[in-house]
């Protein structure tokens, strides 16, 4: 008998027997939770569809996949070697993208950069890059920076003087330790998405040490994982219809998430505002958005960009926004349009001893336009109300930014 294609199922319904063929991204689900236990799979959309997205004609989608190790990226992201379209490494030097050796006659050149044309580059292991020397990540990420509108330039202490063209797609994978280095990473502007992992739970630690353990032949899973990876990376990315309603709804969160994730200036010593913010102007954004809804729209099989896909956009669009002012902005939003003081704020996030660290993130937002204040007297001092604008107030809560999960960012 010839053995059934994995995506292919059976289901009975009374004494009737039904197939359904799944597709390629749900069975590639079905081989993973054999290894894996996932309760929230929507990451592995956002990695295949970043891939599908950077096959189509038009901007490039960078996206760093955030998670805790032992959270199950690394699995997901190597499944993916060996295509002919991506390029794997575990992590980055500063003479990898650009050597700036000088060759010998018929010596190929060993940077990378001409090698990822038309790729997309998988680097497993981002956080080694954050934290090593300073000077080594600021000359990645500004080799980075160069390269992502496709031409790139630069003369080296060697004399040699080159210039590369290609366009790739870049999913890094990373811990929470990039969150303490926000101002290196937001250098790097509108250039990267961000996608977060959801905390597992206590069952879900507990059921992967189990499987982890269980697991007799770690060859017998790549092969596995890797083989249904291989059917999913075979789709064509395609440039799906997206309704105006939609198109919409994108471009809103584009506006909000220019703004809101752009860095204000602040003295190192005395942490007070050296002048106004320079939030990006938010056209690579909507255009990145849209790549990568018709990217997960394309991996999931749909034939048109459909509202479940947009609101998986919006999710990486939240996680766009640095994670402790994110924090702040769903404790704002649950109290909208009633104010809060710093304290209030302070309490609800569980941080009663970071008010400090509250008040500047407040002021930030207030720096950028999205909140406002007002004088309260108490006495003999004067507290502040904070509030958010009601157009931005507006615009998260279509994004789905609860008040519920403010302690979870």
């Amino acid at each position: 008998m010839c053995p059934l294609p994995a995506s292919t199922i059976f289901h009975s319904k009374g004494n009737s027997v039904g197939k359904h063929l799944m597709t390629k991204l749900e069975a590639f689900k079905l081989v993973a939770r054999k290894y894996l236990y996932i309760e929230n799979d929507e990451y592995i959309d956002v990695v295949f569809g970043t891939i599908l997205a950077n096959r189509l004609d038009a901007i490039p989608v960078w996206i760093y996949l955030v998670g805790p190790p032992g959270g199950g990226k690394t699995v997901i992201l190597e499944s993916t070697n060996g295509h002919s379209f991506i390029y794997a490494l575990t992590t980055l030097t500063d003479h990898t993208l650009m050597s700036g050796q000088i060759q010998q006659p018929n010596q190929p050149d060993p940077s990378l950069l001409p090698k990822l044309h038309g790729k997309v580059l998988i680097i497993k292991d981002f956080t080694t890059i954050l934290s090593g020397k300073m000077d080594t990540a600021k000359a990645i990420f500004g080799q980075l920076r160069d390269a992502f509108d496709g031409t790139s330039k630069s003369t080296f202490g060697t004399g040699k003087e080159t210039q590369y063209t290609s366009k790739f797609g870049i999913i890094a994978g990373v811990t929470n330790v990039i969150d303490r280095h926000q101002h290196l990473v937001s250098d790097m502007g509108e250039r990267f998405l961000t996608y977060r992992l959801p905390a597992p739970s206590v069952t879900e630690v507990r059921k992967r040490i189990e499987m982890a353990s269980s697991i007799t032949s770690a060859a017998i899973q790549t092969k596995a994982i890797c083989g249904a990876a291989q059917n999913v990376l075979n789709l064509i990315g395609r440039s799906l219809d997206i309704s105006e309603d939609l198109n919409q709804e994108l471009c809103q969160m584009a506006r909000f998430v220019a703004i809101a994730r752009a860095d204000v200036p602040r003295d190192g010593y005395t942490r007070n505002i050296l002048g106004h913010a320079d939030p990006e102007i938010p056209t690579r954004l909507i255009k990145q958005f849209v790549a990568l809804a018709r990217g997960i729209a394309s991996v999931r099989e749909h034939t048109v960009v459909e509202r479940v896909d947009i609101d998986l956009v919006k999710k990486v669009a939240l996680d766009c926004i640095p994670r402790m002012r994110l924090s702040v902005f769903r404790v704002l939003l649950g109290s909208y349009p009633n104010s809060l003081q710093k304290v209030d704020v302070a309490e609800k996030l569980r941080l009663e001893s970071g008010k400090k660290m509250i008040n500047e993130h407040l002021e930030d937002l207030l720096t950028l336009g999205i909140i406002k204040r007002s004088k309260k007297d108490k006495g003999q001092t004067t507290a502040w109300d904070w509030v958010m604008k009601e157009e931005w107030a507006g615009i998260l809560k279509k994004m789905g930014c609860s008040k519920k999960s403010a302690i979870q960012a």
